[in-house]
C-alpha cells in the first residue's frame, strides 16, 4: 500500500511538473510570437520603402527650371541684338568701318548723333535688311551727312565718333582751328559740306588716329579749303561756319 502510493504520488508530481512546463513555455512560445509580430517592425518599419521620398524628392528633376531658365540663352538679347543693333564683325583699321543710321531711314537719309551705329563695311547689308525689311516706306526728303559724326576702330570694334564731343575739337580761341577734309589723306579729300570738318591745330595726331589706318600713305599736297567757309570756336569747339550764299 505505502508503495503504491509512492507511485501515485510520483505520477503526480511528474504530471504536475509537465503542466507547468507547458504553461511556461507556452507563455515563452506566446512571447516569442509577440516578439517576432512586433518585431516584424522592420517588415512595417519598410518605411524607407515609403521614405523613398528620394524618388518624389527627385523635384530636383522638376527643378530642372533651370533648364528652360536658360533665359540667359534668350537673354543673350546681345547676341540676337547683334545682328539686328550691332556689329558682328570685328576690326583692323579705321577703313573697315563706316557709319550709318541706326534706324532704317535716319532722319531724311542721315545719322545722327541720337541714330548712328558704326559697323564693318561687310555687315552693311545684312543690318540694313534685317532693320529695313522688305520694302522700306521712308519719307522723300534729303539732310546732308553730319561729317563730324565718324566711325573709327577701337580694340577690334567699330565704333561711332562725335567730334565734336572729342578733344581734337577742344578750343579757346577761333585761332586754335583750321579747316581740313574729315578723310585721313587732305590731298584729295572731301571738302564739301558733307566733308569740311574744323579741328585743333595741335590735335592733329589724334585725328590721324581715328581715322588712318597705321600704313596709310598720303600724297603730300596743300589743298585749300572753300572760299565761303571759315573755322570758328564756339562754346569751346572748334566748328565750321559756312557763308550764306
Amino acid at each position: 500500500m505505502l508503495e503504491a502510493m509512492r507511485r501515485f504520488g510520483w505520477v503526480v508530481g511528474v504530471g504536475a511538473l509537465l503542466f507547468l512546463g507547458q504553461s511556461c513555455g507556452g507563455a515563452t512560445f506566446e512571447d516569442d510570437d509577440a516578439g517576432t509580430g512586433s518585431g516584424g517592425g522592420p517588415a512595417t518599419g519598410g518605411g524607407p520603402a515609403t521614405g523613398g521620398g528620394p524618388a518624389t524628392g527627385g523635384a530636383p528633376a522638376t527643378g530642372g527650371a533651370p533648364g528652360s531658365g536658360g533665359i540667359s540663352g534668350a537673354g543673350g538679347g546681345a547676341g540676337s541684338g547683334g545682328a539686328g543693333g550691332g556689329p558682328v564683325m570685328g576690326c583692323s583699321e579705321p577703313s573697315d568701318c563706316v557709319l550709318i543710321p541706326a534706324s532704317c531711314c535716319g532722319q531724311c537719309g542721315a545719322a545722327t548723333p541720337s541714330d548712328s551705329i558704326a559697323l564693318h563695311r561687310d555687315d552693311v547689308n545684312a543690318y540694313t535688311a534685317q532693320v529695313c525689311g522688305m520694302n522700306p516706306a521712308c519719307p522723300g526728303c534729303f539732310m546732308p551727312q553730319d561729317p563730324t559724326l565718324i566711325a573709327t576702330c577701337n580694340a577690334g570694334a567699330c565704333e561711332v565718333v562725335d567730334l565734336r564731343e572729342h578733344q581734337v575739337t577742344e578750343c579757346s580761341d577761333a585761332s586754335d582751328c583750321r579747316l581740313r577734309t574729315r578723310d585721313c589723306c587732305e590731298c584729295g579729300g572731301d571738302q564739301g559740306m558733307e566733308g569740311l570738318i574744323a579741328v585743333n591745330v595741335g590735335r592733329e595726331s589724334d585725328f590721324s588716329e581715328l581715322v588712318c589706318d597705321a600704313l596709310m600713305a598720303c600724297a603730300l599736297c596743300q589743298p585749300q579749303p572753300p572760299s565761303n567757309a571759315i573755322a570758328d570756336c564756339e562754346l569751346g569747339r572748334c566748328r565750321v561756319v559756312w557763308a550764306v550764299q
